[in-house]
């Protein structure tokens, strides 16, 4: 049975001249990779000050569930333009 790896995984094996087996081994590690491991490398190779998390949903169920988590939240438009907060007072 073909997994969701192999298909994608294609592109990448002809791109970057990768071995055969890259799909199998790319489909080993994510299966079997640990949160620990995952984060060990995020703090490795991740700049977080430097990084934008983009959340798609409703606004309206979701601002100060990301807010309480200590996020900057910022509205866009569906074209990337910054929506100003309405300020107190002025409405």
């Amino acid at each position: 049975m073909k997994t969701p790896f192999q298909k994608a995984g294609l592109g990448n094996i002809i791109r970057y001249d990768l071995d055969g087996s890259y799909v199998d081994k790319q489909a080993e590690i994510i299966q079997n990779i640990t949160r620990e491991e995952i984060n060990t490398l995020a703090k490795k190779y991740l700049n977080t000050d430097n990084t934008y998390i983009l959340v798609v949903g409703d606004g309206a169920s979701n601002r100060d569930k990301l807010k309480a988590l200590g996020y900057e939240v910022v509205d866009v438009t569906e074209k990337g333009d910054i929506i100003e907060p309405v300020q107190e007072g002025n409405e």
